[in-house]
C-alpha cells in the first residue's frame, strides 16, 4: 500500500526539505468548519448532510468540501428515490439500472467522506499542530547542557 505523501511543512521539520523536490508544491491549508447547508437538496439529502456535518469532527471538514458532500448526498437522495420506485415494480430494468448507478455514485462519495468503518480507519486528522523544532536540536542543547 502506498504512503500518504508528506507535506512541505513536514519535510522542513523533520530536516528533509529539498528545494528542487519540495519547493513548486502547492500546501495549501483551508479553515475548517461545516460548509453552508445546501437549499436545493430534498428532505432525504438533507438529513444525510446534517447526519455528516453534525457526527464528523470539525477538523476534517472545510468550506471547500461543501460541493463534494453535496453531491453526495444528491447521489443518496437519487437512490433512495429508485429504492422506492422499485418497491412498486421490482423487475422494471431501467429504474433498477438507475438505482445501481446512483447507489455506485453514492458510495464512490461516501468514500471520500469516511462513511464506513473502513474509510474511517483510512482518514487521518491531525488534531494538534506537531512541534516544527528539529529534534537534532534538542538533542545538542541537551548535550551542552551537560
Amino acid at each position: 500500500m502506498p504512503r500518504n505523501p508528506t507535506s512541505t511543512a513536514e519535510h522542513i521539520a523533520k530536516g528533509t526539505f529539498r528545494p528542487n523536490r519540495h519547493a513548486d508544491r502547492a500546501d495549501v491549508a483551508y479553515p475548517h468548519g461545516a460548509p453552508p447547508e445546501p437549499e436545493h437538496l430534498g428532505e432525504v439529502g438533507r438529513e444525510l448532510w446534517r447526519d455528516i456535518v453534525t457526527q464528523t469532527p470539525p477538523e476534517a471538514l472545510c468550506e471547500i468540501d461543501w460541493p463534494g458532500l453535496t453531491e453526495c448526498c444528491r447521489w443518496y437522495e437519487l437512490s433512495d428515490t429508485y429504492h422506492r420506485l422499485l418497491l412498486d415494480d421490482p423487475l422494471e430494468y431501467k429504474v433498477l439500472k438507475a438505482c445501481t448507478d446512483a447507489s455506485n455514485k453514492f458510495l464512490q462519495y461516501m468514500s471520500k467522506f469516511g462513511l464506513s468503518p473502513v474509510d474511517r480507519a483510512r482518514i487521518k486528522i491531525s488534531r494538534k499542530a506537531k512541534s516544527a523544532e528539529n529534534p537534532m536540536t534538542a538533542i545538542l542543547q541537551l548535550k551542552a547542557a551537560t
